[in-house]
């Protein structure tokens, strides 16, 4: 007896009928496979082509010129010394930086110099060169890394992007924990009330400058639990004396040598003049995002708690 089809296609006791593909089909699916896999690696191709104008800087800069003497710390202290190709007549620090070529006397790059010691790195300070004066540099082929940082944190991510360029990921996590070392004390070292402070950079006669609020060195105070008084800005300005007055600061830290603000008889009256909370900060330190901000948080610190 033949056994009956039920309707659903099934073969009484013998459980679901397999389809089968023809040849031709396998053979279709088998170039959409293929199209659909070249189709995705040339997406991916594209996605990780630089952009237009972008210059690739190699895996490991082997030749850097520094055109911030906050770099040029970074790069030497915490990176290679023997890679270090040129730098600015400001940078002196470390010492043995004193040997390598000038390529910056003044406030703009020789771009002719620069280009002589064929570096294959140059790094620069953002707040004091921009965009338009790496435009030669990216017309010569010569890849530029900029610090931009506006506080420690971005400060730090900074340093290791930094340290991958120059290949001394290691070291510059050195740092880093150093400086976190630095942070951590300081936030336990804080007055329980902030104290008010004032920045001055000293001039001659009456041409102070005040540090803004939102400075890299005023997030540094901020960091040891004070209340920087100054414009609002990210950098020094002309300081009013009257406005300094009248705020009347706990302590004035001076990038510098202190006398010449002490010698200025408007700022006489000052609670931190006659309490003897005027205090100088080697402007080398103070003044650059350098090799030295874990010193600096540390001496701001126990500056402030009297240590």
């Amino acid at each position: 007896m033949v056994p009956t089809r039920p309707v659903d296609g099934r073969c009484a006791g013998l459980g679901p009928r397999r389809s089968r593909r023809r040849p031709a089909d396998l053979l279709e699916w088998a170039m959409r496979i293929a199209g659909w896999a070249l189709l995705a690696a040339l997406l991916f191709a594209v996605g990780c082509q630089p952009e237009p104008n972008q210059i690739q800087p190699p895996k490991v800069a082997k030749k850097v010129v520094s055109l911030s003497p906050s770099l040029t710390e970074i790069v030497t202290v915490y990176g290679r010394t023997d890679i270090l190709v040129g730098r600015t007549a400001s940078c002196n620090y470390p010492p043995y930086v004193g040997k390598v070529q000038v390529v910056m006397s003044g406030i703009k790059p020789d771009y002719e110099k620069v280009a002589s010691v064929k570096p294959d790195l140059v790094v620069y300070d953002a707040e004091i060169l921009s965009e338009a004066d790496m435009a030669k540099f990216k017309e010569l082929g010569i890849p530029t890394f900029g610090l931009k940082a506006k506080d420690i944190p971005e400060f730090e991510r900074e340093l290791f992007r930094l340290g991958s360029l120059v290949g001394t990921e290691s070291r510059t996590s050195d740092y880093v924990d150093k400086i976190e070392a630095a942070r951590a004390l300081a936030r336990v070292q804080r007055p329980k009330a902030p104290p008010t402070v004032a920045i001055i950079l000293p001039g001659s006669g009456s041409e102070h400058m005040v540090s803004g609020t939102a400075s890299f060195l005023a997030k540094v105070f901020e960091e040891c639990g004070a209340k920087v008084l100054g414009p609002e800005s990210d950098r020094f300005e002309p300081l009013n004396a009257e406005t300094l007055v009248a705020q009347d600061p706990d302590f004035v830290f001076v990038a510098g040598e202190p006398t010449l603000f002490l010698q200025d008889q408007r700022f006489k009256s000052l609670k931190a003049v006659s309490g003897k909370h005027v205090f100088g900060l080697n402007p080398d330190v103070a003044l650059r995002k350098g090799s030295r901000v874990d010193t600096l948080i540390k001496s701001v610190s126990n500056l402030l708690t009297g240590r």
